[in-house]
Formats: C-alpha cells, sequence, structure tokens
C-alpha cells in the first residue's frame, strides 16, 4: 500500500497579499536594477493610477542585459524559492503568497523577454527614451 500525504491548500487573505505587495515591489525593482550597468542611470518609479512600479535605465543597454535584467527577480523570488521549497518541508502561506505575487508581478517582464528575443536582433544596444524604446547595432559585430 502507497501512503500518501495529504496536501493542504494556500490559504490567502487580504492582509498577506497586501503585506507581500509592499515587501516584495521594491525588492523586485531593486533586484532588476542590479544587472544595469550604471546604477546612477537608474530611475524608479511608481504609478499609483494602475499600482505600476518601475526601474528604468537611462542609457544604452545591451539587448542581453536587458534579458538578464528582465529575469532577473522571477528566478530570485519566484523559481529558486520554489525549487528550495520542494526540498525542504516548510509550510508557510505568507512566503507562498510572496513567490505567487512575484510571479504575477513578472509577466510583464517575461512578456517584454519575448518582445525582445522576437524583434531585436542580438548584438544590440538598447535606449529608451520618453517611453519609447530603440535599438542599434553594436559597432564591434
Amino acid at each position: 500500500m502507497i501512503n500518501y500525504t495529504y496536501v493542504k491548500g494556500i490559504y490567502l487573505n487580504l492582509k498577506d497579499i497586501v503585506m507581500a505587495f509592499i515587501i516584495i515591489i521594491p525588492i523586485h525593482e531593486i533586484l532588476h536594477s542590479l544587472a544595469f550597468p550604471n546604477f546612477k542611470q537608474t530611475i524608479f518609479g511608481f504609478i499609483p493610477k494602475g499600482l505600476v512600479s518601475y526601474s528604468f535605465f537611462e542609457g544604452e543597454i545591451s539587448r542581453n542585459r536587458l534579458v538578464i535584467s528582465l529575469i532577473f527577480p522571477f528566478i530570485i523570488l519566484t523559481i529558486l524559492p520554489t525549487i528550495g521549497l520542494s526540498f525542504i518541508r516548510i509550510k508557510n502561506n505568507f512566503l507562498y503568497v510572496i513567490i505567487i505575487i512575484n510571479a504575477v508581478a513578472s509577466y510583464v517582464d517575461i512578456l517584454a523577454i519575448f518582445v525582445l528575443l522576437l524583434q531585436v536582433p542580438k548584438s544590440t544596444y538598447i535606449k529608451n527614451i520618453g517611453n519609447r524604446t530603440y535599438w542599434k547595432w553594436n559597432k564591434k559585430y
């Protein structure tokens, strides 16, 4: 006979969700900025109307480095904790809420990665000017 362990669901309450947002969003944006070439050219912002936070790099950045900066928070705050929790048996609803909130918050980053990989050639630099994004060829290639 095979022994099974009952897996309880994750209990979500509004307080945990709000706290997770307050904790996770600044950390998520700081993690983006760690992959930027120059922290002095980084701008952090928040748009209250849409509850949208952002980190914005004013300088030129290679396409591949931008892809890394976009995926970095998802790896650190969602993938690695999920893998870690699969090996250790900790039942902490708040930790699960943080993982889920970050995964949901990362959807725009993942969409941007697909756009970059499909529309921008490998050996390019990217620059944001206002709300528009431009690319140019890397002169070394």
